[in-house]
């Protein structure tokens, strides 16, 4: 979860969304994302999915998004 003030949960919105314009955030608002380990090994590394974002807009997470079309 990135909790904080509102730029750093907007962006972090439209970096997980590409194509979505946020046009609201509450002082306080929060994303929620996730994404799923596949494995991790040391002559590997890290092998993980793509991240989720979780969060609905709306008031509970103080976040107002949608996709504009022209």
């Amino acid at each position: 979860m990135l909790g904080g003030a509102g730029e750093g949960v907007g962006v972090s919105v439209m970096k997980l969304l590409p194509g979505v314009v946020v046009y609201g955030v509450r002082y306080c608002a929060y994303t929620q994302a996730r994404r799923t380990i596949h494995s991790h090994s040391r002559i590997d590394g890290l092998r993980a999915g793509d991240w989720e974002l979780l969060t609905e807009p709306g008031p509970a997470s103080g976040l107002l998004y949608d996709t504009f079309t022209d």
